[in-house]
């Protein structure tokens, strides 16, 4: 089976669409992302320097609450005792039904 020019143009114009279509919607759909420092590819925020005093300067810029990106892992950071207080025992209804983590149970 032979295409043409044209019937290859219209394939490819079709198929970037709806990938196009496809990408636009799973963007949409993702929630927001909590403030955090800017990421390296691949390694996200690994190399941050001191860990506790790079902490204390993410938590002044960001807030108590902040995300950090370790090797593709989002990792979600509170750094207040009443952000942690609400979050945990306010609020625990709202996370108690999740699935516990495998590794817990190792």
């Amino acid at each position: 089976m032979v295409f043409t020019v044209v019937e290859l143009i219209a394939f490819s114009t079709i198929f970037l669409l709806a990938g196009a279509a496809v990408i636009s919607r799973v963007r949409i759909s993702q929630p927001p992302e909590l403030p955090g420092p800017k990421r390296l590819p691949l390694v996200g925020n690994v190399f941050t320097g001191v860990p506790h005093e790079e902490m204390a300067a993410f938590a002044k810029e960001f807030g108590s609450i902040f995300s950090l990106n370790l090797f593709g892992t989002k990792a979600i950071v509170v750094t207040s005792v009443a952000t942690a207080r609400e979050l945990f025992v306010k609020r625990f209804g709202t996370y108690s039904n999740r699935l516990p983590l495998k590794t817990i149970e190792l």
